[in-house]
Parts: structure tokens; sequence; C-alpha cells
């Protein structure tokens, strides 16, 4: 077992009990009415809560079960459709690339994970009456999920590109 691939396993293993924690906890601090727009720092829109906590738990599982899919139908891919990687020497190492397929995958869920954990949070704390917060307090969640998302995006074609497989 490599590091990669225990990291990976735990990163995706703690994000997902964190998100489930999230969720709970999201929706016993949350006020009955939730404010989902704001203009001029102003709530316009408002949403039962119980319509947010079914939203995010049908948006957890409905990112977990589709990259959980795509990581476990990535090794049925014949090897003919992995041409392109003939230069680099990953073509004829198929284990070892559905490893680091998968793991790019678990890394993928985490992030996704984390970033409902992370707008949850937000939601919460600009539904919070008596903390003087506005959404644009939050947008720092914005550019985390984006430089994450920009990692995660180069991660695998870089090691692909960069590193040769192990003979």
């Amino acid at each position: 077992m490599s590091i990669e691939y225990f990291t990976c396993r735990v990163w995706r293993f703690l994000s997902v009990v964190t998100l489930l924690v999230s969720i709970f906890l999201v929706y016993f601090n949350l006020p009955e009415k939730v404010a989902v727009h704001h203009e001029n720092n102003l709530a316009v829109e408002f949403m039962p809560k119980n319509t947010i906590f079914y939203i995010a738990v049908g948006l957890a599982i409905g990112i977990n079960l589709l990259l959980g899919f795509m990581e476990k139908t990535f090794p049925a891919i014949p090897n003919t459709s992995f041409a392109f990687l003939r230069a680099t020497g990953w073509q004829t190492h198929r284990a070892e690339l559905n490893m680091r397929f998968s793991n790019w995958m678990r890394m993928l869920q985490g992030c996704m994970n984390f970033m409902v954990c992370l707008t949850l949070y937000a939601l919460v704390m600009v539904n919070i009456p008596d903390a003087h917060r506005t959404i644009t307090n939050y947008q720092w969640i914005l550019m985390v999920g984006a430089v994450a998302l920009l990692i995660w995006l180069f991660w695998l074609p870089m090691r692909i590109l960069f590193i040769k497989p192990k003979p």
C-alpha cells in the first residue's frame, strides 16, 4: 500500500464523516426560515430548513455515488483507449494507472464533500441572528474551492507525464 493510496482513502473517509456530522449540526442550528438570497446585505428570499437539509443530503449522496461510479468503471475501459499514453510508458502498466485514477477520484470526492461542508457552514453563520455577518464574509470559500479544483484537475495529468510507472 502506498502513501498516496492511504492518504486518499483517509481523506475521503474523513470528508464523508465530516459531511454527515455537519449536515446534522447545520439542521439543528438553522432557523425555521433560512435566508438563501441576499441583496444589499438584506435577506430577500427564504427557504424552510428541512428543504435545505434534503438538498444537502441529496447533494452528498449524488456527489459520492457519481464519483464512486466513475472510479469503479475506469478499469473497464479497454487498453486501446489509452494509446496516447504509449509515449509515457503508462499504457502497459494498467493496474498502477487504475490505482492512480482511483486515488484521483477519491481526492475529488473529499474536496467536494469539504466544499459542501464549508458552504453549509457559511449558510449557518449568515443566518445566525446575533452575528452580524453578511455573505461577503464568506467569499473566501469560492476561492478555496477554485484553487482545490485546479490542483485536482492537474494532479493526475502531471503525475502521469512526469512520474514513470514502476517496472
